[in-house]
């Protein structure tokens, strides 16, 4: 959509005011992207500044006036809540609307009733069938090494004593290669799984 389009439009309770200059980003790889950020007038009378590709997927609607009072109680939450709505909502996301994973949460409060408060930072939300969609009974919060094992295509198998080669390998103070890579290089499983790291 050019410029000239974009300003004067209306999303949700956000009308479009003026083109911002982009935040630009730079990845440890050399990579470099930027996001296209608009200045919004909200129905509430306040200025908002907000990336536009949230206003155009309907992830942001407001300035957040409109928060309720659990919605506000719960900031980090509700960032959660809707930056999975937006994975869903973002079509070039390969990982999740790119494959049809859909976010079927009605609401914030819905969201919340499901997963319960934030246990840490390091926590973030896990789809316990990770082909299934965000909705009620297949999300949890869990720590990335949770995560890792749950991935779309499960590289590590249950093999020895109930453990897969990840949790083996971090139970051995290596990365969770650390077993997959011996067994490459030929090691037997119960060397590889009983060897402590040097």
């Amino acid at each position: 959509m050019e410029e000239e389009k974009i300003i004067g439009q209306k999303y949700g309770q956000l009308k479009v005011i003026k083109i911002l200059p982009p935040i630009k980003y730079s990845f440890k790889s050399g990579k470099k992207d930027s996001k296209k950020m608009v200045l919004c007038l909200c129905d509430c009378g306040k200025l908002t500044e907000v990336r536009f590709t949230f206003i155009k997927n309907g992830v942001t609607k407001t300035c957040n006036c409109s928060f309720e009072p659990h919605e506000a109680k719960h900031k980090n939450e509700y960032k959660t809540y809707h930056g999975c709505k937006y994975r869903c909502a973002n079509t070039s996301n390969k990982n999740y609307a790119g494959r049809g994973i859909t976010f079927k949460y009605t609401s914030f409060k819905e969201f919340l009733k499901d997963l319960g408060e934030k246990p840490s930072s390091k926590h973030s939300v896990d789809r316990i069938n990770n082909d299934g969609n965000y909705e009620v009974g297949n999300c949890r919060w869990s720590t990335a090494k949770v995560q890792a094992n749950n991935r779309r295509k499960p590289t590590y198998k249950k093999i020895y004593n109930n453990l897969t080669y990840a949790e083996a390998s971090i139970l051995l103070g290596g990365s969770r290669n650390l077993i997959s890579e011996r067994v490459k290089k030929g090691w037997s499983k119960e060397k590889a799984f009983n060897t402590p790291l040097r």
